[in-house]
C-alpha cells in the first residue's frame, strides 16, 4: 500500500484469522479539504468500527453517516464555508475485495491484460457527500487474482488524459 497525499488513509483492522485493511480516498471541494478529509476518515472509522453488520451494510452505513454529518455542517454554514466529497473506500481482506464509492472519485483494478474501472459507477457523476441531494453508494465485491494491484485515484486522473496512459503502462 502507498499514501500518496493527505487525503489517502491507510487502517490495518485488528480481527481474527487473515489480516484486513481498509483504504480511503477522499476529494473534498472547499475551503479546509484537509480538515474535511480528516474529519471524514475519523466519522468513517467510529462508524465502520462500531456498525454491527455485514462488510457491506458497514462500507454503507460510515459513508451515510460521513454525508449526514457534512451535510448538517453545511446546512449551519455560510456558502463559502460548505463542503463536499467524493469518496473510495475499500475493505481487503485476503483476495476478497469490498468498495464502496459515493462521488467523482476512481477505482481500477489492473492485471495482465490492462486496467478496468470499478468505480464510478455507469450514469456520469453523483452528486457529492455533503451535498443536498443524497448521494448514491454503489458497493461491489471483487475476487483479487495475485497478478491484480487496486488503484484508488482522483477524479483528475481521468480529466488529465493520464488514464490511457496509466493502463498502457
Amino acid at each position: 500500500a502507498q499514501e500518496e497525499g493527505p487525503y489517502t488513509h491507510v487502517h490495518a483492522l485488528p480481527g481474527e484469522g487473515e489480516p484486513a485493511y481498509l483504504f480511503l480516498l477522499f476529494e473534498a471541494e472547499g475551503p479546509t479539504p484537509e480538515a474535511t478529509c480528516a474529519g471524514a476518515a475519523e466519522t468513517f472509522l467510529q462508524t465502520f468500527s462500531e456498525t454491527r453488520r455485514s462488510v457491506t451494510g458497514r462500507l454503507v452505513e460510515a459513508l451515510k453517516t460521513v454525508h449526514e454529518a457534512l451535510l448538517w455542517e453545511n446546512n449551519h454554514s455560510l456558502q463559502e464555508h460548505q463542503t463536499t466529497l467524493g469518496a473510495v473506500c475499500l475493505y481487503l481482506k485476503g483476495s476478497d475485495l469490498y468498495l464502496a464509492h459515493a462521488g467523482p472519485s476512481l477505482a481500477y483494478i489492473i492485471g495482465p491484460g490492462g486496467g478496468r474501472h470499478l468505480a464510478p459507477a455507469p450514469g456520469g457523476p453523483a452528486p457529492q457527500l455533503g451535498s443536498p441531494r443524497e448521494p448514491p453508494v454503489w458497493v461491489r465485491h471483487h475476487h483479487l487474482a495475485p497478478e491484480e494491484s487496486i488503484l484508488l485515484a482522483s477524479s483528475d486522473l481521468a480529466q488529465s488524459g493520464n488514464e490511457r496512459e496509466l493502463f498502457t503502462a
